[in-house]
């Protein structure tokens, strides 16, 4: 009978299954695999033998015990422990940028880890600042209304161009992740140069 837990190593937990299967999800699994809300996947190499408990420790590692003698590739004896990867690392941060309408921009994070790493720009809300949602290559929009057009939304590197959006800051970040989970960038603001300079003029010039 399988066995199944929730693992708190995600960041949104993760499900952790043990049976007698050697496939999860069409991915090769032997006994034991993980459901990370989107996929299946393989923890190390499994065990060669039936998997009959699952137990897990505050620091996130998984315990498990059965019949077995080889678990992740190493001699066991019933009993085994998995330490999960650790998050990402991003070394260094996105920069602000000033631009005018016509020119591109482009915004980068380096990081490293276990991989294979995942890449999303998000951009903040206008109206509700604290709110993120994800940015998709083409033309952007926040909050509704046109930004700019985008490319490389889910890379190390985003760049924006031909901006139209009529806010003079927009605030963007890239969410860096592993299979483990994943960490945040820092904020970086993208300045609309002509929107500024025309605000400055029309102060100036009030009658």
């Amino acid at each position: 009978m399988a066995l199944s837990t929730r693992s708190p190593f995600s960041s949104s937990g993760d499900l952790i299954a043990a049976g007698e299967f050697s496939v999860a999800g069409g991915v090769s699994a032997a006994r034991i695999a993980r459901w990370d809300g989107a996929a299946w996947n393989p923890m190390g190499s499994g065990a060669n033998g039936t998997i009959h408990a699952i137990t897990l420790l505050p620091g996130g590692d998984i315990v498990i015990g059965g019949q077995f003698s080889v678990a992740g590739g190493q001699l066991c004896s019933e009993v085994a422990r998995w330490t999960p990867p650790p998050l990402p690392v991003i070394s260094a941060q996105p920069t602000d940028h000033a631009a005018c309408p016509s020119a591109e921009t482009t915004f980068s994070v380096t990081a490293s880890g276990n991989g294979p790493l995942t890449y999303q720009w998000q951009a903040a809300s206008y109206a509700h600042p604290s709110v993120w949602s994800a940015l998709t290559d083409g033309d952007a929009t926040i909050d509704g209304e046109p930004f700019a057009n985008v490319s490389g939304s889910l890379t190390s590197a985003l760049t924006a161009r031909a901006f139209i959006g009529q806010h003079i800051n927009t605030h963007v970040r890239c969410v860096v992740a592993n299979p483990c989970g994943g960490v945040t960038s820092h904020a970086a603001t993208l300045s609309h140069k002509f929107l500024r300079l025309q605000r400055r003029w029309r102060r100036r010039h009030r009658c």
